[in-house]
């Protein structure tokens, strides 16, 4: 059989080998007629010979085939992949440069690497029924479903992409038209795109559905577990992996993203309380409720008030009676005040609590939603904004200077924190002769500072880290958002934003809530760790509290005095698998409690963390039937920042490290 091909290589010989073959066979044939007694005694001889070199000549024909058919496919596809995984590679550069026009060249110039490698694979379409292939062209599907939504969300970026700091002129800084617009103006334009963007969401998560439909069809266990040195199935698998990451937040992004505009004022005016938690003296949903102000937005427009004592606010609250866990572990406090509230670490069942109190109070506001954030919003943003700070020609921080005072992310060795720490913590927390007056002020003077920066500053420079950075900070607990709107409460639900315990179906689950009740800001000071270990429905849990620092002079009966570091009075509660039962809670100088709450088993216990001290709590139990004890979601503390953990089961570690947000171990 004879094929037929437009262009053949010019170095392939193997399909003129196998003609040559057969004239060879003719001449065998016709020597045979010259000597037939030969050909009788070597009859068997000459058969098998023929026999071999007509299979040689198949063998032959098939490998010519397979090259002019397979090889050379292959050697194009190869050739054209190299050069798709340099584009690759390249976008990722592109990607940190903030410029949406250099974007969109770029994805322009992949998507052409990309539709020629499409091409070239066509001649393999043939050999699907082999597995690797059938999966090569799976990915295949799946990169252009991600190709055409990068596009898109390109496309619908563009409008904004001044305000974003996403346009760059010749120099390489924002385009300068953006300039020309007040703060006011600019966040009114992003309000008439907003719309028109989030219009965009479903298309583009739609082929973003699409590409996971067809990667889920490849099965890492198909490949082996390494070839050579190179692990194989684990790459594999991890590609899988992070790719179902990206998606589901995809997913659980959409009902956010489109009830942003209606968040951000583009309908109505809306009303939203901060309110300022302090961890470091930490509670149950991050930390003290210290004060509050307001930030209202309409289209674009936004103010933003001063920040209000809690201390004043609670002045102006009817008294109630405290709850049992204030009575039983709060020494001499027997009112429920405003700031006292969030003893629930589901942030919605704490903010019942606020609501129940707070419109008892005469200058109550009403509110479409409430923010909180702690400290670690506060340093972020003096990173971001501030100017640097030197020694030694070294850069060890970031400051800003508000109504005279420095307040800088350099390192306080009265704390071993950041100075802008310890500077808010003397100012509000010095003991004085007189009443407390405005010091929660300067909390809010820095915090207007920096928001006020924020909206002015050239977004090219500024607004990607702080958009970054705030999601981070979402992400990692220490901005937690709650809304009045259900849709849009279930939005930042759904993308865990909301403070909320979540139970799990089929599998372990594990918090652990720590409340200071009357230890000032010694969580400051206080160095946690956990162990965690499974073995088959057992657990142990085991944390440990150290303060390596010395005790502060808590004298309230003298002046000027500053009282951080004081013994730290510790409500501990471990929420596990509803139905766990408890075997022994150790470490507890208070009897042990054990009771159902929010569809969890709850142990409950108390003890001391003095200065320069050490303290440790184990907790040992067994889990329900039908939990996969192989699987463990565990949800971090909101406020939290540094509280290492390591996990393990079945005897083998599966994490070490901090645990910076919700994670899923296993």
């Amino acid at each position: 059989m004879t094929s037929t091909q437009p262009h053949q290589p010019e170095n392939n010989t193997a399909s003129q080998d196998v003609i040559q073959l057969i004239p060879s066979m003719d001449s065998l044939q016709y020597g045979s007629f010259q000597s037939r007694s030969r050909m009788r005694r070597s009859q068997k001889k000459t058969l098998l010979a023929r026999f071999g070199l007509a299979t040689l000549a198949v063998f032959l024909a098939i490998v010519a085939g397979l090259y002019l058919f397979v090889g050379v496919p292959l050697q194009k596809v190869q050739k054209r992949a190299d050069v798709l995984k340099a584009k690759a590679q390249e976008m990722r550069m592109v990607l940190t440069e903030n410029d949406i026009d250099l974007l969109a060249t770029k994805t322009a110039e992949l998507r052409v690497e990309f539709d020629g490698l499409q091409s070239d694979s066509k001649a393999l379409a043939g050999l699907q029924f082999i597995p690797h292939v059938r999966d090569y062209f799976a990915a295949l599907e799946a990169g252009d479903s991600l190709l055409a939504a990068g596009s898109k969300a390109i496309e619908a970026i563009a409008p904004i992409a001044d305000l974003l700091g996403l346009k760059k002129d010749a120099e390489g800084d924002a385009k300068t038209n953006l300039y020309t617009l007040t703060t006011e103006e600019r966040l009114a334009t992003a309000m008439l795109t907003l719309d028109g963007l989030m219009q965009e969401i479903d298309p583009i998560a739609a082929d973003i559905a699409k590409a996971k439909e067809t990667i889920d069809t490849i099965d890492p266990n198909r490949y082996p577990t390494r070839i050579g040195s190179t692990e194989v199935r684990a790459q594999i698998q991890n590609a899988k992996d992070q790719f179902d990451g990206a998606y589901r937040l995809v997913v659980n992004a959409q009902p956010f993203l489109k009830q942003l505009p209606t968040i951000l004022g583009n309908e109505k005016k809306m009303r939203y309380l901060i309110i300022f938690q302090n961890d470091k003296e930490r509670r149950a949903t991050g930390g003290f409720w210290t004060g509050t102000t307001e930030l209202t937005l309409e289209k674009g427009k936004f103010e933003f008030a001063g920040v209000t004592n809690i201390y004043d606010i609670d002045a102006g609250i009817r008294p109630a009676k405290a709850p049992d866990p204030i009575t039983r572990y709060f020494k001499g406090v027997d009112v429920w005040h405003l700031r006292d509230t969030n003893i629930s670490p589901d942030l919605v069942e704490s903010v019942k609590n606020f609501q129940s109190l707070y419109k008892t109070y005469g200058a109550a506001v009403e509110y479409d939603g409430i923010f909180f954030i702690d400290t670690t919003v506060l340093v972020d943003l003096i990173n971001i904004f501030g100017e640097e700070v030197k020694k030694d020609n070294e850069v060890i921080g970031y400051a800003r200077y508000v109504e005279g005072i420095k307040f800088s992310t350099e390192t306080d060795p009265r704390c071993e924190c950041p100075q802008v720490i310890y500077t808010l913590l003397e100012s509000i927390g010095t003991q004085v002769g007189y009443a407390r007056g405005d010091r929660k002020a300067i909390l809010g003077s820095l915090l207007k500072d920096l928001m006020n920066f924020a909206i002015g500053a050239s977004p090219s420079k500024y607004w990607g880290r702080v958009t970054q950075t705030m999601l981070q900070n979402m992400d990692e607990k220490h901005v937690l958002l709650y809304f009045i709107d259900p849709t849009s409460q279930a939005a930042v639900e759904k993308m865990g934003w909301a403070g909320r315990l979540e139970v799990q179906e089929g599998i372990d689950y594990l918090h652990i809530n720590n409340v200071n009740f009357g230890g000032q800001k010694s969580n400051l000071f206080v160095e946690e760790s956990v162990q965690s270990a499974t073995q088959g429905s057992k657990r142990t849990v085991t944390i440990t509290f150290k303060n390596p620092f010395a005790s502060s002079n808590c004298n309230l009966e003298q002046e000027q005095v500053l009282c951080l570091n004081a013994p730290l009075r510790n409500w501990i509660r471990f929420y596990v698998p509803k139905g766990s039962e408890l075997i022994e809670l150790k470490g507890s100088t208070t009897p042990v409690r054990t009771y159902d709450e929010l569809d969890f088993t709850v142990f409950e216990g108390f003890m001391i963390v003095n200065p320069e001290g050490r303290a440790e709590v184990t907790a040992e139990y067994t889990l329900p039937t039908g939990v996969d004890s192989a699987k463990i979601f565990i949800q971090k503390q909101a406020g939290l920042e540094e509280q290492e953990w390591n996990v393990s089961i079945e005897g083998a570690s599966k994490f070490v490290g901090i645990l910076s947000k919700d994670t899923l171990v296993k």
